[in-house]
């Protein structure tokens, strides 16, 4: 198995009701603590869209990590 879950991590699983709005192909995971920004020349394509209720809880996971 992968690392434990920690309290900024956000699971997005493919139950998900919202998780067919997503198009991605599997269950998925963001850590709002490891986020870092690239070029976006370096960016080849977008994977999936996140639904507004996913999207607040990437915002709780992001407060969270950067303390606010």
């Amino acid at each position: 198995h992968g690392q434990p879950l920690i309290s900024t991590d956000v699971l997005i699983l493919d139950m998900d009701p919202d998780f067919s709005q997503t198009n991605l192909k599997r269950s998925s995971m963001v850590k709002p603590d490891k986020m870092f920004t690239i070029n976006k020349n370096l960016v080849l394509g977008k994977l999936g869209e996140l639904s507004p209720l996913i999207m607040q809880k990437i915002d709780q996971g992001l407060r969270l990590a950067l303390g606010l």
